[in-house]
């Protein structure tokens, strides 16, 4: 290429400058790149709905679909029979619930459910191993103030150290399984069959009422020991 009289001749190294892109040119298509290739970003979790499909007096029901899905602050234990729960709204310094999961009789009135035999018997054996757990966080958090869970604890120190006297007696202990109660509601107020194990000491901020005394204190509350009722 020729060049004009009086114009600079361009060269090569001229032609390559120009053909290179700016430096900062460079550095946005590289800041783009790097922007491209990084990978997308985790998607945000997923809230949790205040129910799933059991509102109102079906509330129990999401405890029986998914105990699993709860910590061990609501649900304390399930298994194939049932579920044992705490009550969201308690009665007493202890107040579980006892939900029973076979689907023929979950939703049944507790009188006619508690009809059958081999139910009865398996929903008194479930309430049992519930009323032994209630018993031992009761003894768990009042057992120091009891003055005869001191002196078993007393015997109980001087018989490791070989102290103990001839022919002294063991003390018994306070029953705290006496302090506890099973039973269910003449008219439940929640659909899902459920049985209340609970304290005797109608100590809660919940208790605010006659009616919730009442209701744990009077025939309304048929203990499960008092059945089979008499037809009579």
């Amino acid at each position: 290429m020729t060049s004009k009289p009086g114009e600079k001749r361009k060269t090569l190294s001229d032609e390559v400058d120009r053909a290179q892109p700016s430096s900062s040119t460079s550095d946005t298509k590289s800041a783009f790149t790097d922007l491209m290739n990084r990978p997308p970003p985790p998607p945000p979790p997923e809230k949790k709905p205040k129910y799933s499909g059991f509102p109102g007096r079906d509330g129990l029901g999401e405890y029986l679909a998914k105990p699993e899905s709860f910590p061990p602050t609501v649900v304390i234990a399930h298994n194939s029979a049932c579920v044992f729960i705490k009550d969201l709204y308690p009665k007493a310094s202890i107040h579980a619930l006892l939900l029973p999961r076979d689907p023929q009789k979950c939703l049944a009135n507790p009188f006619d459910a508690l009809e059958d035999e081999v139910f009865f018997e398996e929903m008194k054996k479930q309430a049992e191993t519930l009323k032994k757990l209630v018993s031992k966080d009761l003894k768990r958090r009042y057992g120091k103030f009891s003055e005869k869970d001191k002196k078993l604890e007393e015997y109980e120190q001087r018989e490791a150290m070989g102290e103990l006297v001839d022919g002294e007696v063991r003390p018994q202990g306070r029953d705290w399984e006496s302090e506890v109660k099973v039973g269910f509601h003449a008219g439940p107020s929640m659909n899902h069959l459920h049985i209340h194990v609970i304290s005797r000491d109608n100590y809660s901020s919940c208790l605010k009422k006659a009616l919730h005394y009442n209701s744990f204190n009077t025939n309304f509350f048929v203990n499960i020991e008092e059945l089979p009722l008499s037809k009579s």
